[in-house]
């Protein structure tokens, strides 16, 4: 689902583009995506598959930063910033993922700074795999929003991502987007059976999730089972009818971009 190569190309891409110019700029893509691949052949072992298109992507980030500062531009380490915090807060730890977001409450931070992220991380949720389940990306995108709520920026709690995420994971599990995706009732399914599962790790991990996507029948139903599954539904359950309501102001979802509606919504719900 994620590829930081193209979220990188869509931070830094259009503002470079700008810049040189779009002969220029495909010039420059293709000849650091052609460089990065001869030289991870001719360095590294011939056994390995070479960097592909990551290094295009280095090229590009590169030049921003030296045209950036040959022209004293502003805008270079806050996009700079821009990716490498949108790459903490989706694959760091979330005490890492928290204080990525609290750099935003520096005085000389520009105010749209946090605005933009905001818009890249909603961009970022369009399709994701069975595959993100499996090796945990989803838990820790859930545990992460969850962290990033308790952080103030300009005296502000960021409840922001949990609000983009609850929205675009519900949205983007409900059709079929190929063979690897996850439909609503898959997604359910798998986390039943993960928290009845032996596995303390899994089990909580499938209650966090079944509580920020509001399964209401699903933890209705494991208030029943034995502890501490029990328990942990019945708090879960809790929780999820008694949500806590937030003024915060968030991108729409891609979809609804798409279909030409206004740029921020209004007042959201959100499990705790």
């Amino acid at each position: 689902m994620l590829n930081m190569n193209m979220i990188t190309l869509l931070i830094v891409g259009p503002a470079l583009e700008v810049l040189l110019g779009k002969v220029r700029f495909v010039v420059l893509y293709l000849l650091a995506g052609l460089g990065g691949s001869v030289g991870s052949y001719i360095l590294g072992p011939h056994n390995e598959l070479g960097i592909g298109a990551s290094g295009a992507i280095m090229g590009v980030l590169g030049a921003y930063i030296v045209v950036g500062l040959r022209r004293r531009l502003p805008i270079a380490p806050v996009a700079i910033l821009l990716v490498i915090n949108l790459a903490l807060i989706l694959g760091a730890d979330s005490d890492t993922a928290a204080r990525a977001i609290a750099t935003y409450n520096d005085p000389s931070m520009p105010a749209e700074a946090i605005e933009e992220l905001k818009d890249v991380y909603n961009k970022t949720f369009g399709y994701w795999s069975d595959h993100n389940y499996d090796v945990g990306d989803i838990a820790r995108w859930v545990d992460n929003a969850g962290a990033i709520a308790h952080v103030r920026v300009h005296d502000q709690l960021q409840d922001w991502p949990r609000l983009i995420l609850g929205r675009n994971l519900v949205e983007s599990i409900e059709i079929d987007n190929g063979p690897h995706s996850m439909t609503r009732v898959q997604l359910r399914a798998r986390l039943l059976n993960d928290a009845k599962s032996g596995n303390e790790v899994k089990r909580a991990e499938a209650i966090r999730m079944l509580k920020f996507t509001n399964e209401k029948g699903v933890l209705m139903a494991l208030r029943s089972e034995p502890e501490p599954l029990g328990e942990m539904a019945r708090s879960a359950f809790f929780e999820v009818m008694n949500p806590k309501a937030t003024a915060e102001s968030v991108p729409e979802s891609p979809k609804a971009q798409s279909n030409d509606t206004p740029s921020f919504g209004g007042v959201n719900t959100a499990p705790r």
